[in-house]
């Protein structure tokens, strides 16, 4: 029973970076930061749907505004803001999760294309059920032109 009796070995100050070995979604996380992921929002893709979008939106507020007054706007602010919002919480998921494989990474597309689809459904609900004073007009035509943005970012070089 000699080794009960010596003395505690002192370790030295982990690094400020240090992961241990054991967990692997530290160190996966580590490798993500090291080679310098970005996250989705910060890319300029997105940024620039989200942007478009906003400003279509507010086009689309004004137009509705000139033409049918105040519910008219409303609604026009209404079509974009769902895909507006439903295209933002898309980028946000994509940011959680930092898939280490191919696989997993599709399946995170999956997964966050889903959700959009589910939100755009539960919005256009929700402003069909609780605007009584929707103007269909602006309301169709902010929301077709919106969603038809997603395609824009596509095509936007990062």
């Amino acid at each position: 029973m000699v080794w009960l009796r010596s003395a505690p070995i002192r370790c030295g100050r982990p690094p400020q970076n240090a992961t241990i070995p054991e967990f692997p979604a530290a160190r996966i996380a580590l490798q993500h930061a090291r080679a310098g992921v970005i996250p989705p929002l910060k890319t300029r893709p997105i940024r620039i749907l989200l942007l478009s979008q906003a400003i279509a939106t507010v086009a689309f507020a004004a137009i509705g505004g000139l033409w049918a007054g105040g519910h008219g706007a409303v609604s026009g602010a209404l079509g974009g803001l769902v895909n507006l919002v439903a295209n933002f919480v898309y980028a946000l998921m994509g940011g959680i999760v930092r898939p280490a494989t191919a696989i997993g990474a599709l399946f995170l597309i999956m997964r966050a294309e889903g959700f959009k689809v589910a939100m755009v459904l539960v919005q256009l609900i929700l402003v069909l059920v609780l605007y009584r004073d929707l103007v269909s007009a602006p309301f169709i035509a902010a929301f077709i032109a919106t969603a038809l943005m997603f395609g824009l970012a596509l095509r936007v070089r990062g």
